[in-house]
């Protein structure tokens, strides 16, 4: 019993070896951010309502008072105005 698993060992490395010498190496894969390291992609804004952080570019936006409120969600958004409007 000992010799077929030390045999299904050596079997399994030589095929490891014939493969990495017969078949080229996948690509590695790309790092998701295109931009330069360091640079800043999105800026994190701050929900008013739920004091969530959400992704500017991905945020509701009302303006009011000459100020832009961000907002995680239409409900959000209609809550705060509900319980802001003067």
């Amino acid at each position: 019993m000992i010799r077929f698993i030390i045999f299904a060992i050596l079997c399994y490395v030589l095929y490891r070896v014939v493969k990495s010498l017969v078949l080229p190496s996948p690509a590695k894969p790309r790092k998701p951010f295109t931009q330069a390291y360091g640079t800043i992609t999105d800026e994190m804004v701050m929900d008013p309502h739920c004091h969530v952080y959400i992704p500017k570019r991905e945020a509701i936006t009302v303006k009011t008072a000459g100020e832009t409120l961000y907002f995680c969600s239409k409900e959000c958004k209609k809550k705060y105005l509900e319980e802001n409007r003067n």
